[in-house]
């Protein structure tokens, strides 16, 4: 995905996003936050100088309702609420498919902690 990667002196990674990625922000319903990845038209991305390339891992579930609020909870994500991470849709391309899906991941707002600009934690 397209974004910035920083290594945070918590031990664990932040990741900033460009606005224009965002299609959707998380909320409590897990269940129609699980079908809005399928109900978008992905186009391609337009060029935004200035952003590196993020590395990670897509995973999928059969079970959103009960596996969401987990991930949320781990990462401390609250809809609704101020919280550290936003839960975030963004287009991603896997390596294997090639083809730019939706995927929802947790971002920050802005950058701190140690930049990585090969987009891969640990750094």
């Amino acid at each position: 995905m397209r974004g910035r990667l920083y290594d945070l002196p918590f031990g664990f990674p932040a990741l900033v996003v460009p606005e224009e990625d965002v299609h959707a922000v998380g909320t409590g319903d897990y269940l129609a936050d699980a079908e809005l990845p399928h109900s978008i038209r992905v186009g391609e991305p337009e060029d935004l100088a200035g952003w590196d390339v993020v590395h990670g891992e897509l995973m999928t579930f059969v079970d959103p309702a009960e596996r969401l609020p987990r991930i949320d909870g781990l990462e401390r994500f609250r809809p609704g609420a101020e919280s550290f991470y936003t839960r975030v849709l963004l287009p991603v391309t896997p390596t294997r498919r090639g083809q730019t899906v939706l995927a929802w991941a947790y971002s920050i707002g802005e950058g701190s902690g140690v930049h990585l600009p090969m987009g891969v934690w640990p750094g």
